[in-house]
């Protein structure tokens, strides 16, 4: 549907004009559009994740205020408030501007009682104390925050490198008996744990460092995840107690930065694995990941790490990935047996 148009004001002088089209679920075409604030309940994702990992209880009025455009309401300004003053941090370091309150009634008061509109009435405000909070659970400064918090909310949308293209993976590549033990290092809430189930494989494991995670897989899947072996460790910490036909690790092996903790979890791999696939930042690859460092690798660093004359090399691609926000990230995906 098209013809119609938008007139957007803001303290009553109107700031633009649109033309729009309307889209529905059997709209035909596709194109680019501006999904202005309807990006925030995507941009919270992050933080939620944090406050779960920390073991801190959800206010779903928190997480609310964390998704609105409120129109500056008494109720709205004081949640915001009292957000940030359980988390202890200081609403005026928000960069929002103040802002006459949207709700008409609301504005009236504030002139009658001579008071002033502030940084609390931008309807913005509680998305902007949620992003210092999520700096402050992963120790970030918060000069720059929005740009900081922009860059995990893309990573966090970006699938969390998790289901790039399974058509891609090199696992396919390799013959597997359906009863063969296989793992999934770092399989989070990642979906390969269904292909796998969807495959008929029987001699399943994942391994994720966090426990909520996968509570969350083992919810969505139901049932089948009786199937299935859950290990909740840190992969430094994991001590193997069989050998598996298929190690798969997308996105683990990068977060590994200290030499010394690469080169234990490249021991563990070929004493424990017959088959290894590996998905990891390439060096033209992100640099960060949800604000924490990452290593980068190519081809020629993988061969130096894993080569050997009891390890062959199968198959190495490059693979771009692109977000829901049109920026790339380049994986390798590595492919290699031991002998």
């Amino acid at each position: 549907m098209d013809g119609y148009t938008i007139s957007l004001t803001r303290n009553n002088i109107e700031e633009s004009i649109h033309e729009i089209d309307i889209v529905n679920d059997k709209s035909i075409d596709s194109f680019d559009y501006f999904p202005r604030s309807a990006i925030k309940p995507f941009q919270i994702i992050p933080l939620v994740n944090e406050l779960l990992n920390n073991g801190l209880e959800i206010d779903l009025k928190e997480i609310a205020i964390f998704c609105a455009s409120h129109s500056g309401q008494k109720f709205h300004t004081e949640k915001v408030k009292q957000t940030a003053s359980k988390y202890s941090i200081d609403y005026e370091d928000i960069f929002c501007e103040k802002q006459i309150p949207f709700h008409a009634d609301t504005y009236k008061d504030l002139l009658t009682s001579n008071e002033p509109h502030t940084k609390l009435h931008n309807n913005c405000s509680g998305k902007h104390v949620g992003m210092l909070l999520l700096c402050k659970l992963l120790d970030l400064e918060i000069v720059n925050y929005e740009n900081i918090v922009n860059d995990i909310s893309i990573e966090s949308l970006s699938t969390h490198a998790k289901e790039i293209l399974l058509e891609k993976n090199p696992f396919k590549n390799f013959k597997i008996d359906k009863n063969a033990p296989i793992i999934d290092v770092g399989g989070g809430e990642s979906k390969f744990v269904d292909y796998l189930i969807s495959e008929g494989f029987k001699d399943i494991s994942v391994l994720d460092i966090s426990e909520n995670a996968i509570n969350n897989v083992k919810e969505r899947i139901g049932k089948k995840s009786e199937n299935v072996n859950w290990i909740v460790c840190d992969i430094n910490q994991f001590k193997p107690k069989k050998k598996y036909v298929l190690w798969h690790d997308r996105a683990v092996f990068h977060f590994l930065t200290s030499e010394n903790d690469i080169k234990n979890y490249v021991k563990k791999v070929k004493e424990y694995s017959e088959n290894f696939v590996v998905g990891a930042f390439s060096t033209l690859g992100p640099k960060k990941c949800s604000g924490l460092n990452v290593s980068q690798y190519d081809e020629i660093t993988f061969r130096k790490l894993f080569e050997d004359k009891n390890t062959s090399i199968n198959k190495v691609e490059y693979v771009n990935h692109t977000t829901p926000f049109e920026t790339t990230q380049n994986f390798i995906f590595c492919s290699m047996s031991f002998k």
